[in-house]
């Protein structure tokens, strides 16, 4: 068939996608309602015509699914001599094409698991059917990444799969029972997803060799090659039971489940998208699939994870468990992209936020006020830009000076409360463009020094003192006296015969002079020392805070790792506690730092000293809890578990060559079940510790609930009760971790 033969008297057909044993496909143009569909055209042989309806039967009977392609009908030629089924047309190019032209040697891994996820949703929807739908030819070439985003699974010998009629399938990713002669089955899926996945991942299908990942770690390269080589197993029964399965697998040993707690978000958008895709759609589809892999390769490098069902294709949230990985990849991407070189008229330009707080993902999607907010910092944000909130731009001063500079803005945007201040992240040396935000307020500037920090170092300046005393007034007329003594002196005392007035005046002044200009030059060297060793102190208070502040948020990350790595139901417990008690202390510690700010505040002075004690043994009493369930419930406990079942099964079947093997396995029977006691000890400690936390929180809880009504004015409140109960929930956290301490725990 030629690119310019006619098909039903509709179907112009423009050019040929692929031409293979069974069927080519076709890209067609539909001319009574004009648009682009893929025509599929088997050649009919004798006992075909029931085969081939059967597929159309299938495949238009499909519930929809967007991994999928729409079966729009289905007719013979009027020769009789071909069968055409009509799909929509894919707007994107398949999976073949963008590793042969993008690979190095394969592609970014992230961007690969994304992919073969949709894919394996949509086999998993086939096999579910009654008979199952089998593809039969899943390999990298007959998956789609269309102009939005997302993988569409395309291309399916269903005919020859339902038939079982000769060979199926591509050599390489086709499964050896099915190269053998046997009928597919969907495990035959499963094999040719996970052949697609090593394609993909090193740039060839599977060899004998072990396969090198070259973005995985050698944990990982061990954990994925063990997960390919069982679905790529000979015996059907082996491989995993569904494509789900797989693609659960690969993000087990990848370990890329979504992150929790305190965590970083970076939110991408590319500029004036709308008005790109309407005018250039087929050089915009080239432009995001090159900014999508250039995002992969930098997320990647940085650890973070793409939210793949927040990514909206011209709008990407990437979450981070450092907020500097965060800021730094999104320097990055800007980088990156401004050395891409996209199709003629297209400049993709990001507008980027970065923000950090705490957050849960729910189904794979991250919501509530940190995400709202982190949505309103990228819809403000211009062109080619990275802007943050003030508390996060606080945690990246270290990295000032070396890998990127805090500028201070202030913005305008309706969509923000007045007064919020704002900051954009550089390159050193890079001024931000900014168009909506107005030049810095004092209080925007003020807020820059102490978060940058990096102000070069103020010395007293005399000449600067010198002028002020010489202008000042006393010191100004002082020297008016002199000066007319001298005139006077000069051209008037010996006509009047009044030498020695002249001479008293111009004495007067010159003394009047000294003493002003004495007097305020050592007043202004006093008040500008003070100044200095005050702004010094503020600094360096101000550093201080910063730094318990960044220790404080290390502590959290640590503790909710060590909690989650547990992974029993006290792990779980522990999580909550500490979010409990971190969200406590937060919300008190704004609380206070409000009320600060009015001068008639009734809050005493002791209250912010007390809560951050509170919340100070709160998290030692859960840094303790962590240590002793680590031990009682970790690896460990799971060791001991196994060595004693392998002793009781040796003593239970008294097959010992002599006496002594026997007595040493009672002996290490004895000794494990000891050690096991011993941690069992230590998890009902553990649990009474982080009881004590929970205490802390209801502490910090009653705290903020009784400074909630005197800041609105209730004078009923007694607040030295609640400084009680913050003394007397201290004293027994302590208490508590004296005695475990005594015990040697």
């Amino acid at each position: 068939m030629s690119d310019s033969d006619w098909l039903a008297g509709r179907y112009e057909v423009l050019r040929t996608i692929s031409t293979g044993r069974r069927a080519s496909v076709f890209q067609a143009l539909d001319h009574v309602h004009d648009r682009l569909v893929a025509i599929k055209v088997y050649p009919v042989v004798d006992g075909d015509r029931a085969s081939l309806l059967a597929e159309a039967h299938l495949l238009i009977n499909l519930a929809p699914h967007p991994a999928l392609p729409v079966v729009r009908g289905d007719f013979f030629t009027d020769d009789g001599a071909s069968y055409v089924i009509v799909m929509n047309w894919i707007d994107g190019k398949n999976l073949q094409q963008i590793l042969d032209e993008d690979g190095d040697p394969g592609l970014p891994m992230q961007g690969v698991i994304a992919d073969l996820a949709q894919a394996a949703e949509a086999l998993d929807r086939l096999h579910a059917y009654d008979p199952a739908i089998v593809h039969g030819d899943v390999k990298p070439a007959n998956l789609v990444r269309a102009a939005d985003g997302h993988t569409v699974l395309v291309d399916f010998d269903v005919a020859g799969a339902q038939a079982g009629r000769g060979p199926v399938g591509t050599l390489g990713f086709v499964a050896p029972e099915v190269a053998a002669g046997e009928k597919p089955q969907p495990t035959s899926d499963v094999y040719g997803l996970a052949a697609t996945a090593i394609a993909l991942l090193t740039g060839r299908p599977p060899t004998d060799g072990t396969p090198m990942f070259s973005e995985a770690n050698a944990a990982q390269q061990s954990r994925l090659a063990r997960v390919l080589w069982k679905a790529l197993a000979t015996d059907p029964l082996r491989r995993p039971s569904s494509a789900g399965k797989l693609i659960e697998q690969l993000r087990a040993a990848l370990r890329v489940e979504l992150p929790s707690g305190v965590v970083a978000f970076l939110a991408t958008e590319v500029e004036d998208a709308g008005r790109l895709w309407d005018e250039e759609p087929e050089e915009m589809h080239s432009a995001m699939i090159r900014l999508r892999d250039v995002r992969d390769e930098i997320v990647q490098r940085r650890g973070g994870q793409v939210v793949t069902s927040m990514n909206e294709g011209d709008r990407s949230i990437i979450v981070f468990a450092e907020v500097s990985a965060a800021a730094l990849a999104a320097l990055d991407l800007h980088d990156g992209l401004a050395r891409e070189a996209f199709p003629p008229g297209i400049d993709v330009v990001l507008s980027a936020a970065v923000v950090v707080g705490e957050s849960r993902p729910s189904n794979g999607v991250y919501s509530g006020v940190l995400v709202d907010h982190l949505l309103r910092l990228r819809s403000i944000a211009e062109p080619g830009t990275t802007i943050t909130s003030e508390a996060t731009a606080e945690l990246l001063v270290g990295l000032v000076g070396r890998n990127m500079s805090i500028v201070a803005l202030a913005t305008v945007a309706p969509s923000l409360p007045a007064g919020t201040a704002l900051f954009a992240l550089t390159r050193p040396g890079a001024e931000p463009l900014l168009t909506s935000v107005a030049a810095p307020t004092a209080v925007a500037t003020s807020i820059q020094t102490a978060v940058v920090g990096r102000q070069p170092v103020e010395k007293v300046s005399r000449r600067a003192v010198a002028v002020e005393a010489i202008e000042h007034p006393v010191t100004l007329g002082a020297l008016m006296v002199a000066g007319l003594g001298v005139i006077f002196d000069v051209v008037l005392a010996a006509e009047l015969g009044m030498e020695m007035l002249g001479t008293v005046a111009l004495a007067a002044g010159a003394l009047g002079f000294v003493a002003s200009f004495g007097w305020r030059y050592s007043t202004g060297i006093y008040e500008q020392r003070s100044r200095l060793t005050a702004t010094a102190l503020e600094n360096q208070l101000t550093e201080q805070a910063r730094t318990v502040a960044q220790d404080r948020t290390a502590t959290r990350r640590r503790l909710e790792q060590g909690f989650s790595a547990v992974r029993t139901n006290s792990g779980a417990e522990g999580a909550q506690a500490l979010h409990g008690l971190a969200m406590q202390f937060d919300s008190i510690d704004a609380l206070v730092r409000r009320s600060s700010d009015r001068p008639a505040s009734p809050l005493p002075s002791v209250l912010p000293h007390l809560s951050e004690e509170a919340y100070r043994h709160g998290m030692s009493a859960l840094s303790d809890a962590l240590e002793l369930l680590e031990s009682a419930e970790g690896p460990t406990r799971r060791r001991l578990e196994a060595e004693l079942d392998d002793i009781e099964d040796r003593l239970a079947a008294d097959a010992y060559a002599d006496e002594r093997a026997r007595s040493r396995d009672e002996q290490r029977l004895a000794t494990h079940q000891q050690l096991l006691a011993r941690l069992d000890e230590s998890g009902q400690r553990a649990h009474e510790l982080m009881f004590e936390a929970e205490r802390c929180t209801t502490a910090l809880a009653e705290a903020h609930l009784e400074l909630t009504s005197v800041r609105a004015g209730d004078t009923q409140v007694d607040v030295d009760a609640v400084v009680q109960t913050l003394q007397h929930t201290i004293r027994r956290v302590r208490e508590v971790q004296d005695e475990f301490r005594r015990l040697g725990h």
